[in-house]
């Protein structure tokens, strides 16, 4: 990812001039944007907002990418937030790169956020960002759920390791609950979801 100025448009890009400040998503097919100039496909280039600074725009992109993403995946619509009011999202984890934004994009949605974290620094950084509940991703999930109050979750937005989580997952899902995972599944069991009917999505 990077953010820049506008040095020159191709014949094919749309709404961006010279001089315009932009942040777009890498391309993991050629080298990145370290570079003094570098060439972008238009339709990953967004407008850079004028309140943040260029280094904190260039983190932006792919994260945010995959967190909006990963809730469209879960269902969640962003036109129509109060739709999801009332419902639970686990994010494991909750600090990281595209954790941050899916706790924020998750309370514009309306939702209870369940984020976890495992260092004291990293649970404020949740609460901070908005987390209703933060617990730990290094201890058994379900009894930290149960002194909550929290029988299960609707959803479950995974950026660590769903090999790892799947068993503890099938725990919290709810039926009909939905799960998304930037990870592999290794060798979970998918199968062992069925009697949830458990949607799952990869992004």
């Amino acid at each position: 990812d990077g953010s820049g100025v506008v040095a020159a448009c191709g014949p094919e890009s749309v709404g961006f001039n010279v001089g315009d400040r932009v942040f777009f998503a890498g391309s993991h097919v050629r080298n990145g944007s370290n570079a003094d100039l570098v060439a972008i496909d238009s339709r990953i280039v967004g407008k850079a907002p004028r309140s943040i600074a260029p280094d904190v725009a260039a983190s932006v992109p792919l994260v945010a990418l995959t967190a909006w993403e990963g809730l469209e995946q879960l269902g969640l619509d962003f036109s129509s937030p109060t739709l999801s009011h009332g419902k639970k999202l686990l994010v494991i984890p909750g600090a990281g790169g595209a954790g941050s934004y899916i706790i924020q994009f998750a309370k514009v949605l309306g939702l209870t956020v369940i984020a976890t974290a495992s260092r004291p620094e990293s649970r404020q950084a949740c609460i901070s960002l908005g987390a209703d509940h933060v617990i730990n991703h290094r201890e058994a999930l379900k009894p930290q759920l149960d002194a909550l109050g929290v029988n299960d979750v609707h959803y479950i937005f995974d950026a660590v390791s769903f090999e790892q989580y799947a068993t503890q997952f099938l725990e919290i899902i709810r039926p009909f609950g939905r799960i998304v995972s930037i990870t592999e599944t290794g060798k979970a069991d998918l199968d062992a979801f069925k009697g949830k009917t458990v949607s799952f999505s990869w992004e």
